[in-house]
């Protein structure tokens, strides 16, 4: 029977640690080059939020799933911290792209109540405006100069002048007209109805008019 060799033993022990090591190093590099590349291709394509959300999860989780199996192979991963450091900065960089999706959604959320547009369509929506009529027609005396800063609107006075003046959709100021987009219509009154705020007649009346006429002219 052959003496033990601790030298031999030990030699054929690390040859065959260092040829693990060289297989998870392998398979890891491959993997990081892989969703990082997948990333690069596929995410900017995406075009919703839940999609792009799902995606990085499902990146983040085959990485989740690299880790699990780093620390199954305890030897393996001694010998690999670099790997495992490179997964988890690649898992890093994506939780960060994920919070950026979540900053950018709110921050666009918010935005619209900021607009211009915004605030004087709600002007408009709450009936706000009625107190510079007179028997329903616009008091003269109130310009929209005069009713912005009544307001303390004074930066939407482009907006109350196109309103009030009914821009036609074909003028090239038509954006200061509020009523001719439908879309910023629709908001303002989805966040009325979020907010329990009431809604003037005359404007639903005039968003009746709008989406008539938006129904007729796509037949």
């Amino acid at each position: 029977m052959e003496d033990f060799n601790e030298e031999k033993f030990n030699g054929d022990w690390g040859e065959r640690l260092n040829n693990q090591n060289k297989d998870f190093e392998e398979k890891y590099t491959k993997l990081y080059d892989e969703l990082y590349k997948r990333f690069e291709i596929e995410f900017g394509n995406l075009q919703s939020l839940d999609s792009k959300c799902d995606f990085l999860q499902e990146l983040m989780d085959k990485i989740t799933e690299a880790n699990n199996d780093m620390n199954n192979n305890y030897d393996i991963n001694e010998l690999a911290e670099e790997s495992e450091s490179k997964l988890k900065g690649l898992r890093s960089f994506f939780e960060v792209e994920m919070q950026k999706l979540f900053h950018k959604t709110e921050k666009n959320e918010k935005s619209d109540e900021d607009m211009l547009w915004f605030k004087v369509g709600l002007c408009f929506a709450q009936g706000i405006m009625e107190k510079y009529k007179s028997n329903g027609v616009m008091n003269s005396n109130w310009t929209a100069p005069k009713i912005a800063k009544d307001l303390n609107l004074p930066k939407c006075e482009k907006y109350f002048l196109g309103t009030l003046n009914n821009y036609d959709s074909s003028s090239p100021n038509a954006s200061k007209n509020i009523f001719n987009n439908l879309a910023k219509i629709e908001k303002i009154i989805k966040h009325c109805d979020d907010n329990k705020i009431s809604i003037s007649p005359s404007f639903m009346v005039r968003y009746n008019e709008m989406k008539q006429k938006s129904i007729y002219n796509k037949k």
